[in-house]
């Protein structure tokens, strides 16, 4: 065989292996631009739940912070009324404690605030 044709050879096996690779790193590159889509999409979509999850939150602390001035206004109330003190005064406390338990935990970012189902329901209207 002479060295011209083994030459001849050799480049188009370089050129075959060349070309495989080419088509390989092509394929790669749709395929990272494919997850990297994807990827985009879904983080696109969790932050577009974390908005209203956020928004959520608001609402539901700034009904709480309505309610505990509810109920300071009338622990206020029941204290200045000497008849009507020791009637509702306890329970209010109560309540006044598990909404400012609640608010810390949902400033923790606990999920599930102290407060129990019954009151949250009284809460929500």
């Amino acid at each position: 065989m002479s060295a011209r044709s083994q030459n001849t050879r050799r480049n188009s096996s370089q050129n075959r292996r060349q070309a495989l690779n080419s088509q390989c790193l092509n394929h790669v590159y749709v395929q990272m631009d494919t997850m990297q889509r994807q990827f985009n999409t879904e983080l696109y979509s969790i932050r577009q739940q974390l908005n209203v999850l956020h928004e959520q939150i608001a609402i539901y602390i700034n009904s709480i912070m309505q309610e505990i001035n509810i109920v300071t206004q009338d622990i206020t109330r029941l204290t200045i009324d000497p008849t009507n003190q020791q009637l509702g005064l306890t329970s209010l406390w109560s309540e006044l404690h598990d909404m400012k338990q609640t608010i810390h935990s949902l400033q923790q970012g606990n999920s599930q605030p102290s407060t129990s189902e019954a009151h949250l329901e009284i809460i929500r209207g």
